[in-house]
């Protein structure tokens, strides 16, 4: 049987898991043969990370990265991968426990008047479930349990505070009440709006009793604006979504004209909890500011239906914890797995092979050719670039090329810089003799230079224009003292809703178990990530390190005290082999820049998300015959920059070809 040839470029998590269910069964192994064409050295995309040979094996990343507790569809794919994965047995990871780890204490900061920013450290209750197991949880009984345990969580905190008791007792009272009412069958679509709205109108009174108490008494503030921020939330779902759900349809698209703050207000959110640091944590998490200026949240925007979905996710709709940190790089643990999977399938990969043009047809209306520029060539012609290199039983992508295995004239560039052209030879696919079908899997942000014929339709145009993407920035610290002698104590943490420039920080310290450092005193005993979007105009490597300076020297105190002096941060604390003095330490940490096409992060603000794009062919998909789409920047279910939307695009993408999978889950809410 001929077999039907896709070929998939990019190779980001949307492309690679489009290959992923292509070839997910011996079946459509036998249908479908796949290769995968991506530019430079690595698969990845946003995701990649590589190993720095010169400086002791280390993780160098684009930025923090972790696997959300409702990331249904990434931990789907990653669990079938990791039973499928032939690895030896020595091999660190026997399962998928050892790579994903649950991570439930999070950490804000919070702005409070004339007390400064105060660290608050909030430890996520355990839930049921797994995530990426069909264990049957989400259905409405189980919902309703979650949202009695949200309930249940703020209400132990306020029957133990000691203080005014007695001016909460109403407010107590009436979530008592309303916990009773979620268990009355049918409640939902009866009068628990109008509870909902009288327990918030309760929750503001008590706020304006309790005034003059919340400034000093963090435990009550912070009991009180989670009982008004969550109450206005579940209101905009009931009143909002609720009513409006039918079968095969997103009810919270209706609401992504709206802004989420502008949404929570409607619903009786207070003005200044809708700014509060709960809140801006969720813009931090999607890079969600305009032109990369997060210095304030009033910059912030996400479409209300999106960013009401994901608190909802976050809050009530996670599986044992609410984040999951990865046990090495984004590249060792997500993409090694996959791509020798995929390589044991019989999936081709075609690294060195950047894009050019997707030419169409004389009418416009199909897929004729895909042009690529060969960046360069293996020593031995007809060989297979083989990428991974191995660090403690691990397979890792490394930093930079192999270069032995390239021609000794193949220059030292960066292949994945979009101003770098240097390219030994073209290609150009004919569909029908080299591919019959392609699945573009590239990020938004490096297709139109590629795209011009693409561009020239409407539909493509509008997603040009309005779907938006933003640099990022990210700082990785190496630091001769565990976490604890840093000044703080609480454990290894995610932290977010910080200042500016970085505002959000990661202590990642277990990574350090993968990486080459000698055994001596000099080693690093703790290692930190921070990123954040990237201000307009995008600046390079130098100005970001400049930032990580300022960052250190004005803000560390607040999380790390005693990592701090007189004169500000203790610049001895970062481990430099070639022990320069100062912040000249900060040349042997590792800054990027994250200002290419491909490394820009998609957006999701308010008015965008409906030119987004599907992810079939023909006139209701990419609207060219033969071209499917892949990735966080299409019409997903979840509609916002991540590895799950990045799944479920390739997922989609796949499903429109082959039909596999079938089911693809939208984690109910």
């Amino acid at each position: 049987m001929t077999k039907t040839k896709v070929a998939v470029v990019g190779g980001g998590l949307g492309a690679v898991s489009a290959a992923w269910w292509l070839t997910s069964t011996p079946a459509l192994r036998d249908r479908y043969e796949v290769t995968v064409y991506q530019h430079g050295w690595r698969l990845g995309g946003k995701g990649a990370s590589g190993r720095n040979a010169q400086i002791h094996d280390r993780v160098e990343e684009h930025g923090v990265h972790m696997f959300l507790g409702f990331y249904e569809n990434a931990f789907r794919t990653m669990r079938a991968c990791f039973e499928e994965w032939q690895r030896p047995s020595n091999h660190p990871w026997p399962s998928i426990d050892q790579a994903f780890l649950p991570q439930r204490l999070i950490t804000l900061q919070e702005e409070v008047a004339g007390r400064g920013r105060l660290v608050w450290n909030i430890e996520a209750p355990w839930l049921p479930g797994t995530p990426g197991l069909d264990d049957g949880l989400g259905v409405d009984g189980e919902l309703l349990q979650r949202v009695e345990g949200f309930f249940r969580w703020i209400e132990t905190g306020l029957r133990d505070h000691q203080g005014v008791h007695a001016v909460i007792v109403p407010l107590l009272a009436a979530v008592e009440h309303a916990l009773a009412a979620l268990k009355v069958p049918g409640f939902l679509t009866g009068g628990l709006a109008l509870l909902i709205a009288g327990v918030l109108r309760l929750a503001k009174i008590a706020e304006r009793v309790l005034r003059s108490h919340l400034v000093n008494d963090d435990l009550l503030r912070r009991a009180v604006y989670l009982t008004e921020l969550g109450l206005s939330a579940l209101h905009a779902w009931v009143v909002e979504v609720l009513p409006h759900e039918r079968p095969g349809e997103d009810a919270f698209s209706r609401l992504n004209n709206k802004e989420l703050r502008e949404l929570l207000i409607e619903n009786g959110c207070p003005r200044h909890v809708a700014k509060w640091a709960p809140v801006k944590a969720l813009y931090d998490l999607g890079f969600a500011y305009r032109n990369g200026d997060a210095s304030d949240v009033d910059n912030g925007a996400i479409a209300a239906g999106v960013g009401l979905k994901i608190m909802l996710r976050i809050a009530l709709a996670y599986k044992n914890a609410p984040l999951f940190r990865l046990a090495s790089g984004m590249g060792d643990t997500v993409f090694t797995p996959l791509y020798e999977v995929l390589v044991q399938r019989g999936v081709q990969f075609k690294f060195f092979h950047r894009l050019q043009n997707v030419g169409l047809s004389a009418d416009g209306n199909s897929l004729a050719t895909l042009d690529f520029n060969v960046q360069a060539a293996a020593v031995v012609a007809g060989h297979r670039y083989r990428p991974l290199v191995s660090v403690k039983n691990l397979g890792c992508w490394p930093s930079q090329p192999l270069w032995a295995q390239l021609t000794a004239d193949t220059p030292r560039v960066d292949f994945e810089a979009p101003d770098v052209d240097t390219h030994v030879s073209t290609v150009r696919l004919q569909r029908g003799v080299d591919f019959d079908a392609c699945v573009l899997g590239a990020s938004l942000g490096s297709l139109p230079a590629a795209c011009a014929e693409l561009a020239s339709k409407p539909k493509w145009q509008r997603l040009f224009a309005t779907v938006p993407t933003v640099a990022t920035q990210a700082f990785q610290a190496w630091i001769n003292k565990p976490t604890g002698q840093l000044g703080f104590h609480a454990g290894a943490t995610i932290m977010t809703s910080a200042v500016e420039p970085f505002d959000s920080w990661g202590d990642m310290s277990e990574v350090l178990h993968t990486e080459n450092w000698p055994a001596t005193s000099a080693a690093p005993k703790s290692l930190h990530y921070f990123c954040s979007p990237m201000p307009e105009p995008n600046v390079g490597v130098s100005v970001v390190r400049d930032r990580a300076r300022t960052m250190l020297n004005r803000d560390a105190g607040t999380f790390w005290p005693d990592a701090v002096t007189s004169a500000g941060f203790d610049w001895s604390l970062l481990v430099d082999d070639d022990n320069r003095v100062g912040d000249q330490r900060l040349l042997a940490q590792y800054s990027r820049a994250n200002t290419a096409g491909s490394e820009r992060y998609v957006q999701s603000f308010p008015g965008t998300i409906a030119a987004r794009l599907q992810a079939n062919d023909g006139v209701d998909g990419s609207g060219v015959n033969g071209l499917f789409l892949a990735g966080d920047w299409i019409l997903t279910g979840l509609n916002a920059g991540s590895a799950e939307a990045a799944t479920e695009g390739g997922m989609l993408a796949s499903r429109a070809i082959c039909g596999t999978p079938a089911n693809i889950s939208d984690c109910e809410i």
